[in-house]
């Protein structure tokens, strides 16, 4: 292994970019399952060659150095992938608070801004780099086939999705590590309800 890539924000001023495309389907999502309690449609569909050229671009790009992070878009979809990558970073050896940091970005919404948001597309990855390498970036990008989407900034200490949410890093952290025992607890009670135990 030459060389590696995070999964978080590192670097206020970086530009945070989508390598992948938005469809905003929500077919088989956990938006779907969270928010109106449904476990229905197709999820999306897998483009092999869309993915091995999504891969392939990031790929080349961190061996080249030019990305500070790299995180997949997969449960919850974009706006969950950007929170994670605000949120996640090591916790400081001295335990001190992790030193969070946000992001101002705007998603172009080509369908329902929440199915954008929240939809489980295939193929993405949200990266964030240097503003001298997204020229490169690109370039990469095009000749594997793979689009680009700019969508801001890194830097604050706030998620900020134009139009959709403003939400402290902080506030964020608190709701992901809850999330889990919700989850579980959702999962239980459906169990209960279906008649399903275990043992």
């Amino acid at each position: 292994i030459e060389r590696t890539c995070r999964s978080v924000f590192r670097n206020a001023g970086d530009v945070v970019a989508l390598v992948g495309s938005i469809q905003g389907d929500v077919g088989g999502s956990e938006y779907l399952a969270a928010e109106y309690g449904k476990e229905a449609g197709r999820p999306p569909a897998l483009d092999l060659a869309r993915e091995k050229a999504v891969q392939e671009a990031v790929r080349r790009a961190v061996k080249e150095g030019l990305l500070t992070s790299a995180h997949d878009c997969s449960d919850g979809g974009l706006a969950v992938a950007l929170a994670e990558c605000c949120m996640m970073p090591e916790v400081p050896a001295d335990g001190s608070a992790p030193a969070w940091l946000g992001a101002a970005v705007r998603i172009p919404c080509p369908v329902r801004k929440d199915f954008v948001l929240f939809g489980e597309d295939a193929s993405r990855i949200v990266v964030s780099l240097p503003n001298g390498s997204v020229a490169r970036l690109e370039a990469i990008a095009k000749e594997c086939g793979a689009p680009v989407i700019r969508l801001g900034a890194v830097g604050g200490d706030r998620l900020e999705i134009q139009g959709a949410l403003s939400v402290p890093v902080a506030e964020l952290a608190r709701a992901w590590r809850d999330g889990i025992p919700s989850v579980l607890r959702r999962d239980v009670g459906h169990a209960a309800a279906s008649g399903v135990t275990g043992g």
